[in-house]
């Protein structure tokens, strides 16, 4: 288990004409770090795109997102001047010089990121060691609920007034879009499952009427109606593992397309939040697994929907199956 404190805030942050070409002031939220202790958690020294990352007890630098930075016109090296309300109400203004750009995937930290050392927060709030967020990685566990209730109970117990949350609770915007997607494409899939069954059912009928001369033949020269079926029933399943396979290698190529490449919406993304915490590019994923269920349901499907014109072609008697026109 690894663990690393925060303190997040409001502040106004004030440009100043000297670098920004023209004075004016904006509303941030700001997010003071550990710098040794961070990265355990978060990879944002992974992202750093101009300058450096923070140093421990940095009194006078921030890092932005590098989105917000073009939105202002920052370049490493400029300054500006935080003020903001410390602990107790005062005002606190501090001069702060960017001296790193980090351009991170999630979208949300590029357009808003203003970030800090903890330390130098610490001084000016006057939060004398206090935080306002540990964050703590549990590696890859998969029951994150259950940890997160063990904790919270661990702290009521000790007679702390602290909250635990879920990365699940605090990405519920994140995963709400997910979810609904999930939902859709269910139907999509049980509207195509629909439309394949039409299919197969419409061609096994008329493979049934062009053999029906055939089929009165078999009957005639003593097949047993188990043996006629079972042909019948698996040319249908035929018919399904041809679909399926070629499907399954027409959705593969353009899914290895989207994995190695992906669809570039930079013009959709750099403006707006969709609740993807993407920053351009939508990539696709191999699910091997949904791959061997649409396969297998494919065949399955297209022999169940064969039943119907089979078993209504094995009604008919011999004499009415010779004269069949």
């Amino acid at each position: 288990m690894k663990a690393t404190p925060r303190t997040l805030f409001s502040a106004d942050m004030i440009l100043y004409k000297q670098d920004f070409h023209e004075d004016g002031t904006l509303p941030v939220t700001v997010t003071a770090v550990n710098p040794e202790t961070d990265p355990s958690v978060y990879k944002f020294e992974d992202t750093l795109q101009q300058g450096r990352f923070l140093k421990p007890g940095e009194m006078d630098g921030i890092v932005i997102g590098s989105w917000f930075a073009e939105d202002i016109g920052a370049e490493v090296g400029y300054w500006v001047t935080l003020l903001t309300r410390g602990n107790g109400g005062f005002y606190e203004a501090f001069d702060m010089q960017i001296v790193g750009i980090v351009n991170c995937p999630n979208p949300n930290i590029n357009r808003t990121l203003v970030m800090m050392d903890i330390q130098a927060a610490d001084t000016f709030l006057a939060m004398k060691g206090a935080v306002t967020n540990i964050y703590i990685s549990l590696g890859n566990v998969k029951d994150i609920e259950s940890v997160a209730l063990s904790l919270q109970a661990a702290l009521d117990k000790a007679g702390h007034n602290l909250s635990v949350y879920s990365w699940k609770y605090l990405a519920k915007d994140y995963l709400s879009p997910m979810n609904t997607d999930k939902g859709v494409s269910n139907i999509i899939l049980f509207l195509v499952f629909i439309i394949a069954a039409v299919e197969v059912s419409n061609t096994m009928l008329m493979a049934m009427y062009e053999r029906m001369r055939e089929i009165g033949m078999m009957h005639a020269l003593g097949m047993q109606d188990r043996s006629i079926f079972m042909l019948l029933l698996i040319e249908g399943g035929g018919i399904g593992f041809l679909g399926s396979l070629s499907g399954c290698l027409f959705g593969a190529v353009i899914n290895l397309y989207l994995v190695e490449t992906g669809i570039d919406f930079w013009f959709m993304f750099r403006n707006m939040d969709i609740g993807y915490r993407i920053q351009n590019v939508m990539r696709g994923s191999w699910s091997f697994s949904t791959i061997a269920k649409a396969f297998l349901s494919g065949i399955l499907l297209s022999m169940i929907v064969a039943l119907a014109p089979i078993r209504r072609a094995m009604k008919q008697d011999i004499p009415t199956c010779l004269h069949h026109q």
